[in-house]
């Protein structure tokens, strides 16, 4: 017999990780709501994001993948936050957090 599917909350930011490999959605919260889908469980991540093409992308993304978006709200003023990690000359690592403020 199957359990019942719980609603399962990530509650925070969905962002961008712009990796020298390439552009990955990010967020604590957007991957345990995401790990949690997988998991069979009904999974909402509640997020904001800005109205530019970032934000949609995330849309779409998480639309490919099936998970409930309904707790996304779009920011019309803040971008979507991204996350850069890049090789620096005479560092192992250059970090840069820009984050939109749009986040809940």
């Amino acid at each position: 017999m199957a359990l019942p599917a719980h609603l399962v909350v990530g509650i925070g930011e969905a962002l961008w990780d712009m990796l020298p490999t390439g552009k990955h959605l990010g967020g604590a919260p957007l991957n345990f709501a995401y790990i949690a889908s997988l998991l069979g469980e009904h999974a909402i991540i509640a997020s904001r994001i800005g109205n530019d093409s970032l934000g949609a992308q995330i849309q779409s993304e998480l639309a490919g993948r099936n998970l409930d978006t309904s707790g996304i709200q779009t920011d019309l003023k803040l971008p979507t936050g991204k996350f850069s990690r890049k090789h620096a000359p005479g560092v192992s690592v250059s970090l840069r957090y820009q984050s939109s403020k749009a986040v809940l």
